[in-house]
Formats: structure tokens, sequence, C-alpha cells
């Protein structure tokens, strides 16, 4: 698979055991995404499966694809120590995925799940075709991603008291999601904005958010909602 040298030592394993798998993050998602107990879902990036897994009691079939073969090796070990029959996990190249005709028009729901701030612009317009390719028509995908708006994410752009993760290279506000999705052929649907997934920011951006004007500052994650066409 192609990929940047930088990527193997960036995402290694190290990176993966240091992922927030106790934090309400998941929890907090699923509240907004409507899995139906048919539902053929794939997740883009999945990582060590952490969504996938905490998932598929909700949903028919999920295939988790990432580029690490540590993190789908992970992923693939605690499926079968659960005993999931109903989940698969692949080392793939995302954007070639619109070539693979077995997965066209397969799957009802898409997921990017704190994903696209890892990636450039070209490489996410290329990950959207995938999307594209492999989604139902009536399909959906749904991004989880900080939000460039947010005040932390302003702080750390300029450098100020905190800073950026070093994989988070394409922090965006939802305008910019909006001309991506519709330089890529996909329709907007709707964009959800939530407080931290962290218990005390959290707490301070659930009630920071409601002030007006001052309030967009406090919304830290975007929650997008795409349809196909």
């Amino acid at each position: 698979m192609d990929k940047p040298p930088e990527l193997n030592s960036l995402y290694d394993a190290e990176y993966f055991r240091g992922l927030p798998v106790r934090s309400q993050r998941i929890s907090r998602i699923f509240r907004h995404i409507p899995f139906a107990c048919g539902d053929r879902v794939c997740e883009l990036g999945c990582g060590v499966g952490h969504v996938l897994l905490a998932a598929h009691r909700h949903i028919g079939y999920g295939l988790g694809i990432d580029f690490s073969e540590y993190a789908i090796s992970q992923a693939l070990l605690e499926r079968n120590r659960c005993g999931i029959s109903t989940l698969d996990f692949s080392v793939r190249d995302i954007a070639k995925l619109v070539t693979d005709v077995s997965l066209k028009e397969s799957f009802d729901k898409v997921l990017m799940m704190d994903l696209t701030e890892h990636i450039h612009d070209q490489m996410l317009l290329e990950f959207l075709v995938s999307t594209r390719h492999i989604l139902k028509q009536a399909g959906k995908l749904y991004i989880h991603t900080p939000n460039a708006r947010y005040y932390l994410e302003i702080m750390k752009k300029h450098n100020f008291l905190v800073r950026q993760y070093p994989g988070h290279i394409a922090v965006r506000s939802a305008d910019q999601y909006r001309d991506l999705l519709r330089r890529s052929g996909l329709r907007l649907e709707s964009i959800t904005y939530l407080p931290h997934y962290h218990g005390v920011l959290g707490k301070i951006d659930a009630v920071m958010m409601r002030l007006p004007l001052l309030g967009k500052l406090f919304q830290s994650r975007l929650l997008i909602t795409v349809a196909k066409s």
C-alpha cells in the first residue's frame, strides 16, 4: 500500500494504545447516528476498532478499514476474543476502494470518526469519492471531527498556551467541510455542534454554547451527516 513513510512512525503502536477508549466520545456520537439492526456499516480509518466493536450489537455487519497493520491486527484480536462474527477488519488503501466492484453501493452507513483532521484536502477528497462508491443510494456518511472555530483549536493554531496534536494537520471549520463535500459530489445534510468529550471541558462547553455570539467559540466538535445524492 502506498503511504508516506512518516505515517508509520507517527501512527505506531504507542499512538493507538494512547487513544481515549474510556471517554464518553463513542457513546455520545452514537446518540446522533440512527443505527438499524440490519445496517451494513463501513468505518474508514477504524484504528483498533473501538467504534465498530461498540456498535456491533446495533448493526447487521461492520467492516473496518485502516492502513495500519498493527491497528488492524489489534482489532481482529479483540473481535476474536469477544467472539463477534459480524465484524471484519482489513488493511487497505481507502482511496483505492473506488476501484473495488464488490463494494459498490454495499453499505448503509460509512463512518469517519476523528479521521479527517489527520489528512490533507486532496486525500480527503479521494476518500469522499470512495465513500460515494461504497454507499448505497440512500446511504449516509457520518463525520466526527474537531471544529477549527473552537476556542482551544484557535489557541493551538497560534501556539498560545496549548499545542496542536502532531497528527492533526487539517482541523477544519464547518464552512471548509461544506466546500469539500460540494466538490466531492456528496450532499451535506446537517451539522451538529457538540461539546468536548472530556468531562470538565464538556460541561463548560455545554453551558457556554448556549450564549449568543460567544457560544460559537465553545462548539468543540462537528458531527456532519452527509447524503450520497
